[in-house]
């Protein structure tokens, strides 16, 4: 099964070797032009755009330290019963849109060899992203119900989440979507591309 990286990874050298033969083409067919009247022909070509599906523009690779301290509570004069727990949270944030889901309808707009493009908002593709495998204790002075430690694990992704996806993160993460689509739409013929 091929994951999300390789599909991404091919649909990149596709586009490269798309732009390559266009660029051949032009300097061997001058008359050859991708610039398409056809509406069945730009349809299709939109369609396998909004394919592509989820692309990931930006992946933040990251790590939380989460501590907790669980007070058992016991009969006087026993004294409560203590136990901390600290491990560190390793996780990969990735962001990027989903044509699929958050293309609106007109989204992108074709006129001759010109083309315009407004982009979904920037956003994580995968709440998923704590590395479970990568997860080391730091302090573990007791014993841990799975759900304490399912609850710890809770936290350190609304940690990971809130430390990285910053107007800063998604800001350039939105740049590197502009121009990824700006390459790509060149690359299918079109002279004059706006991406917003």
């Amino acid at each position: 099964m091929k994951t999300l990286r390789n599909i991404l990874l091919e649909l990149v050298v596709l586009a490269a070797l798309v732009a390559a033969i266009v660029f051949w083409l032009r300097g061997t067919a001058p008359s050859l032009s991708f610039a398409s009247t056809d509406v069945s022909a730009t349809d299709m070509r939109i369609d396998r755009i909004r394919d592509i599906g989820e692309w990931e523009f930006l992946s933040i690779h990251a790590e939380e330290i989460v501590d907790s301290t669980f007070v058992t509570p016991r009969p006087w004069p026993l004294p409560d019963e203590k136990r901390y727990l600290a491990r560190i949270y390793r996780g990969t944030l990735r962001l990027g849109l989903n044509l699929r889901e958050d293309a609106p309808e007109g989204w992108i707009r074709v006129m001759g060899d010109s083309v315009s493009v407004s982009l979904p908002p920037m956003r994580l593709l995968d709440e998923r992203f704590v590395d479970e495998a990568q997860t080391r204790p730091l302090i573990e002075d007791g014993k841990f119900s799975d759900a304490e430690r399912k609850a710890l694990t809770e936290r350190a992704r609304v940690q990971l989440r809130r430390h990285n996806l910053t107007p800063e993160n998604l800001q350039r993460c939105r740049q590197q979507a502009v121009l990824r689509m700006t390459d790509l739409l060149h690359s299918l013929g079109y002279r004059r591309v706006s991406v917003k």
